[in-house]
């Protein structure tokens, strides 16, 4: 997810640069499709942050709705485990879970590694 803005009087120093229309319409642009202010972008951006777009809302409904699956799966695990059910593999489960839980990182955009 993104990461949180620094304080507000942390930000109090302004940096003029110059730019032509065509340049200034180019980055504008740039920033709107990352779903960014233009002086988030412009700061990332100068700082060598890595820039990406919020998940779209899709993506979060998503993420949302697999946290149940995940939950029954968490909790099938460790009936299993417990001895409460028989006939199923505990590492067959344990991996099922492992793989949705990387599916709901991706569906935000966080990388296996937990890059961005």
């Amino acid at each position: 997810m993104a990461q949180p803005l620094l304080p507000q009087e942390a930000l109090r120093h302004r940096f003029d640069i110059y730019l032509n229309a065509a340049e200034r319409a180019h980055i504008r642009a740039k920033a709107r499709e990352a779903k960014l202010p233009l002086s988030t972008f412009m700061r990332q951006i100068a700082l060598g942050t890595p820039v990406q777009a919020p998940p779209s809302e899709i993506s979060v409904a998503a993420w949302q709705d697999m946290s149940r699956v995940a939950g029954n799966l968490n909790q099938l695990a460790h009936a299993v485990a417990s001895g409460n059910v028989s006939g199923v593999d505990v590492a067959t489960i344990q991996q099922v879970a492992e793989q949705v839980r990387l599916l709901r990182m991706e569906l935000i955009g966080v990388r296996a590694g937990g890059s961005q």
